[in-house]
């Protein structure tokens, strides 16, 4: 009986029929988890680049529309920041805009200057869980309007 068993396991020994299937079972499952989360990260990364981008255009413009004598309310500012991050290049869906904020800021940095602070939070799509996780990324920028 002995030496049946040990012949046994010789021959499982020496077969390798199905050992790529085994060693999948047991990697698989954490690498395509690990391909998944960086997928979502990469998710977060572009939108926190989109909103980088869109509160510079949106500083351009403000400055801008200041320097020809047109002053921009805060209420307009922030219209202004919705309307460039949902348009084309950066296409930032204005539901997932969960807050966009334009505060002035009591005592400038710069003197002959009135500052402001653009806020943006977006609320990043999840792509690769089941359940109601939420990943959201804010961006902060400064703008300078002289005075």
């Amino acid at each position: 009986m002995v030496e049946r068993m040990a012949s046994i396991l010789r021959r499982l020994r020496q077969r390798q029929e199905g050992s790529a299937t085994v060693e999948f079972a047991l990697i698989g499952p954490m690498f395509i988890l690990l391909m998944l989360g960086i997928f979502q990260f990469s998710i977060v990364m572009q939108a926190y680049a989109a909103l980088g981008c869109a509160a510079a255009d949106v500083q351009r413009q403000v400055v801008t529309q200041g320097q020809t004598g047109n002053k921009l309310t805060t209420a307009q500012m922030r219209d202004t920041a919705i309307a460039v991050a949902s348009s084309a290049p950066y296409f930032i869906r204005a539901d997932q805009l969960t807050l966009v904020r334009v505060d002035p800021v009591s005592t400038s940095r710069v003197a002959g200057a009135s500052e402001y602070t653009l806020t943006m939070t977006y609320q990043a799509p999840v792509v690769v869980w089941i359940t109601s996780l939420t990943f959201s990324t804010t961006y902060t920028r400064s703008i300078f309007l002289k005075v």
